[in-house]
């Protein structure tokens, strides 16, 4: 049984018995660095001369500080967090959020906050902008001037009326929009009525 002891001690002992040593490096509250924390196989355990033991050894990884990621794309951010030493974000790590402000697939913020210390290695959320919320544009041909204005408005569009002279539209009312009706668009876009 070498747990407990140093990575150099446990090795000596164990290669003195005719066992090969593999080392797996993990962290371990309350265990010293470099100390053994485990063995595989167990302690006690009939192997053969020449047979394999994995110590997992403590090691105390150096704390890192969260950088400045906001305002970057989320392919520079996430190079910079692996420069500074964080793990990779997986897909499920980067959570998309609308943003009338800030574009598409630009950094918000992080989770947890620029400054916080961690363990290198370590990982976290990147809050990403998905931009302006989608809308749809509602179809509003046929309707008057100002039905059709308080339609675009309703649905978070700006409306702007354009006249237009149609034989086949009755005056005052709508005849076409740019964008047509059903069509999706950022939040606040124009609407054009003709």
């Amino acid at each position: 049984n070498v747990v407990g002891l140093s990575e150099r001690e446990g090795r000596a002992i164990l290669e003195d018995e005719n066992l090969s040593v593999r080392i797996n490096n993990v962290q371990r509250a309350g265990a010293d660095e470099g100390e053994i924390v485990e063995q595989d196989p167990r302690p006690d355990t009939e192997v053969e001369p020449g047979s394999r033991v994995t110590l997992s050894v403590n090691r105390e990884a150096p704390e890192i500080t969260v950088p400045r990621v906001a305002g970057l794309s989320t392919e520079q951010a996430i190079a910079k967090l692996v420069e500074e030493g964080f793990a990779e974000p997986s897909a499920s790590d980067i959570i998309f959020e609308e943003s009338d402000e800030v574009p598409f697939n630009v950094v918000l913020r992080t989770d947890p906050p620029e400054g916080t210390p961690l363990i290198e290695g370590s990982t976290g959320k990147l809050i990403v902008s998905q931009g302006k919320a989608a809308v749809t544009v509602p179809n509003v041909v046929g309707m008057s001037e100002q039905e059709a204005a308080d339609a675009l408005a309703a649905a978070q569009l700006t409306p702007r009326i354009s006249e237009v002279a149609s034989d086949s539209v009755d005056e005052g009312c709508v005849g076409s929009t740019d964008p047509r009706g059903g069509t999706k668009v950022p939040r606040s876009s124009t609407g054009t009525v003709f």
